[in-house]
């Protein structure tokens, strides 16, 4: 029921109401990897920053992983939730998994962050082709993606790409 609770409160917008809903569906079924990848998605990726918790995140998501270590989206979570805190070998190291488990289902919810990652480790032109290829796959596939959209604006704005030279 918690967990219901969160993602009706996760459609609302609430986000505060969510994360206590999370939390509680976290203390009723702690093993629950498709609730802790949930909760790790919003404390790394909230889109209200002061919502989000790194360490929070990387905790429920690498949870999520012992219980469920085959499944990609949790991998991508970890990731996600490993370069919010800071991890950038740690996050390249599940984004990689996620991209070897997925086979394009949902290439550029890895690639944006393979980006920032490869970026924040100095490797420019590694991030750069990242990002390019991120942004290929996201116009063919997703282009209106609320939450693609804005970790493509969170890149860009890293790799201090020009918003001008980039295509709609």
């Amino acid at each position: 029921m918690s967990y219901r609770r969160a993602l009706a409160h996760l459609g609302a917008k609430e986000w505060k109401k969510a994360i206590a809903a999370y939390t509680e569906a976290v203390r009723l079924d702690p093993d629950n990897a498709r609730v802790r990848n949930g909760f790790a998605w919003l404390l790394a990726t909230c889109p209200v920053a002061e919502f989000r918790d790194a360490i929070g995140a990387r905790t429920h998501a690498e949870k999520a992983v012992e219980v469920s270590p085959l499944n990609e989206l949790i991998w991508n979570t970890c990731g996600v939730a490993r370069y919010r805190a800071g991890d950038w070998p740690g996050a390249i190291a599940a984004l990689t998994r996620a991209e070897e488990l997925m086979s394009d289902r949902y290439y550029a919810f890895n690639a944006f962050f393979l980006a920032m990652a490869q970026w924040q480790l100095g490797n420019k032109e590694e991030a750069r082709k990242w990002y390019g290829t991120a942004i290929e796959w996201m116009q063919k596939k997703m282009p209106q993606n609320e939450e693609l959209l804005r970790f493509r604006a969170e890149a860009a704005e890293l790799l201090k790409i020009d918003k001008k030279a980039m295509p709609k």
